[in-house]
């Protein structure tokens, strides 16, 4: 146990010198927490949902929450200064469905809020709206890619198209049907952008039971509403996408595909060259999701919450680690070469919700932080020092238990629970760059999931 500090001394005398109790919130034993932020006090009520929030180059960090409004959800944007002061707050919606999906990106000096039938551009200085586009995607998942003063998403019509806006005042750059090569109606999926190539995944069926199945590579500075992709990947009969793509800093896209109709069905890690070219496939669990890469372009994903797959960039297996409890991975690739997770009790598999740190090297654990985080317990017998103890315990159990967890540009953690957003100093240990580090990609998730 680390040694208290003089303010944490000072508030023990003044409990043991008082005959009433003092406000256990004032009687922190904090050891790991930089500040927090009511969102609670803030809007009046305890949020319900919210999403990964974006940062901008000085670390002012965009919050989107949600909070309940009666059968619907009111929407709300936050801007929060890195010393945990609110710059502002707007309401960008108060009839929205509780299903979405709903997303937040920051690119070029510019936030962009999307929604299942609206996507708004605010302006960082005040959250005022500087343009609005009504537009439909499928509520269970975002299509949204920015890039070089560019976004992309896909328009779930019939049939499906892609369109492109211009960041700055929305006008259309592109508007494509994604029927290349076909006369079926086509399926978008996800959109994905590195180094000016746009890759847009693509899934369906016609009536003739004839598959639609590829992924369509465009350059964004030359695409217009005419045009076609500049290279193609086919996906073999009866594969499908799964879960979500990343791209490595050469520009290969990686990705899952899955037989759908034929057992074993098996599942595949892929990665495709700008070209459209396959560079390598190897099998993996029908668990295996959420991919990253390295600043090395090695690729990691999770199976079902108990194992880590390491691959290099030539597609060679360099570990599987296998976890004897359950693990929650918060992938963060961070530049100590550790990333982050939670976890449960090795002995017993209890869900424990533990901040533990692991290497990448090799996938094992590198250090457990225990219960006692990021507050630590007050030493001491008494009832103000009981009382104090228990508001920190549930204030540990709230980051732990928290609805998303993130890394700032300074590498601090930002967890986000339903009344609360804490930000944990974890000595400056930021995003790897040049590398698909969180999910989203990148600090600013200018990347759809």
């Amino acid at each position: 146990m680390k040694q208290l500090s003089q303010i944490s001394i000072f508030f023990i005398l003044l409990t043991f010198m008082s005959c009433k109790p003092k406000d256990p919130s004032n009687l922190v034993g904090e050891d790991h927490v930089k500040w927090t932020f009511s969102l609670e006090q803030t809007l009046g009520k305890e949020i319900v949902e919210t999403a990964v929030p974006a940062f901008d180059e000085n670390n002012k960090g965009y919050f989107i929450v949600e909070t309940e409004n009666g059968n619907l959800h009111d929407l709300w944007v936050l801007a929060i200064r890195p010393d945990s002061s609110l710059h502002w707050k707007v309401k960008v919606s108060d009839s929205d469905d509780p299903s979405n999906y709903n997303y937040i990106s920051y690119s070029d000096g510019k936030i962009l809020v999307n929604m299942t039938n609206k996507l708004i551009r605010l302006d960082t200085l005040s959250g005022n709206q500087i343009w609005s586009k009504n537009i439909f995607r499928e509520y269970w998942v975002n299509t949204l890619s920015v890039s070089d003063g560019k976004v992309f998403y896909i328009e779930s019509t019939s049939p499906d198209k892609l369109v492109g806006l211009n960041l700055d005042n929305g006008s259309e750059i592109c508007n494509i049907e994604l029927k290349y090569g076909t006369s079926n109606d086509v399926r978008g999926q996800n959109t994905v952008i590195k180094n000016g190539k746009l890759y847009v995944t693509t899934n369906d069926i016609d009536n003739t039971n004839t598959w639609e199945t590829k992924v369509l590579i465009y350059d964004i500075n030359t695409i217009n509403s005419s045009s076609l992709p500049d290279s193609k990947y086919d996906l073999p009969e009866d594969y499908f996408h799964k879960n979500d793509p990343a791209i490595s800093s050469a520009g290969n896209l990686l990705f899952f595909m899955k037989d759908d109709y034929n057992s074993p069905y098996t599942k595949y890690l892929v990665s495709v060259s700008t070209s459209g070219t396959e560079n390598w496939k190897k099998e993996v669990p029908d668990e295996a999701s959420n991919i990253y890469i390295d600043n090395l372009d090695n690729v990691y994903c999770v199976t079902n919450s108990i194992s880590l797959i390491k691959f290099n960039s030539s597609g060679t297996k360099q570990y599987q680690t296998d976890y004897p409890y359950t693990t929650n991975f918060n992938l963060q690739l961070l530049n100590n070469n550790t990333f982050y997770g939670n976890t449960g009790n090795a002995e017993t598999g209890e869900d424990l919700n533990i901040f533990t740190v692991f290497s990448l090297s090799n996938g094992n654990e590198v250090s457990n932080f225990g219960t006692e985080f990021p507050y630590l317990l007050i030493e001491g017998i008494g009832f103000d020092i009981e009382e104090a103890n228990q508001k920190l315990i549930e204030e540990n159990t709230n980051f732990a238990q928290s609805l998303v967890k993130t890394v700032d540009i300074e590498g601090n953690i930002i967890s986000i629970s339903k009344n609360k957003i804490y930000c944990v100093e974890d000595l400056d240990i930021k995003l790897q760059t040049n590398s698909w580090s969180k999910d989203y990609g990148d600090i600013g998730n200018t990347n759809s999931r």
